[in-house]
């Protein structure tokens, strides 16, 4: 092997191990759709978190928003936002009636989130009525942090129906 195909074999190597991990960490993450990101139902997808609810163009929005205030309101939205996340955290706990540890040992040990909640006495229609409560509740944060008008507000509830639907898929469907 010359030079330049072992660097290329090493690079590709490299590469691979990087992508395993990668895959590796996320599904032994547990519970992708938990509180990875802090949020209800974070990292491996869309969730409650502003990817899957907001539009993108909000976001930018919200973001320059947010370089533009001070530090101290900075400071102020981001201890909201935690209040807010350890409160989703809670209901979710209260809602699944296991605590966020048993439910990522449970998504480590390869439950889907629907099968955690079947075994757990709760069906896809309270799982539905569960996350349109939170993203009810998500959308009225947003609207008093960033100080919504009633056109933002009403674009964001017309789009949790198809939000909550999506992630009922992902949890009681085939994927």
């Amino acid at each position: 092997m010359n030079r330049k195909t072992k660097i290329l074999a090493v690079l590709v190597t490299v590469i691979g191990l990087t992508a395993m991990t990668a895959e590796a960490t996320l599904a032994c993450s547990g519970f992708r759709e938990g509180f990875r990101r802090g949020v209800i139902f974070g990292r491996g997808g869309m969730g409650m978190g502003s990817s899957g609810l907001v539009p993108f163009e909000m976001r930018q929005e919200f973001r320059a928003d947010f370089r533009e205030m001070s530090e101290e309101e900075r400071q102020q939205l981001r201890q909201a936002r935690r209040d807010f996340r350890e409160g989703q955290r809670a209901a979710i706990e209260e809602f699944v009636g296991l605590s966020r540890e048993e439910i990522s040992q449970a998504r480590r040990d390869g439950q889907k989130m629907g099968e955690i909640l079947a075994d757990n006495g709760k069906t896809s229609d309270d799982a539905a009525e569960f996350l349109t409560e939170r993203a009810d509740d998500r959308v009225d944060h947003l609207v008093t942090w960033h100080e919504l008008d009633t056109a933002e507000e009403q674009t964001l509830r017309d789009r949790i129906a198809d939000f909550v639907q999506r992630i009922l898929g992902r949890w009681f469907g085939d994927d």
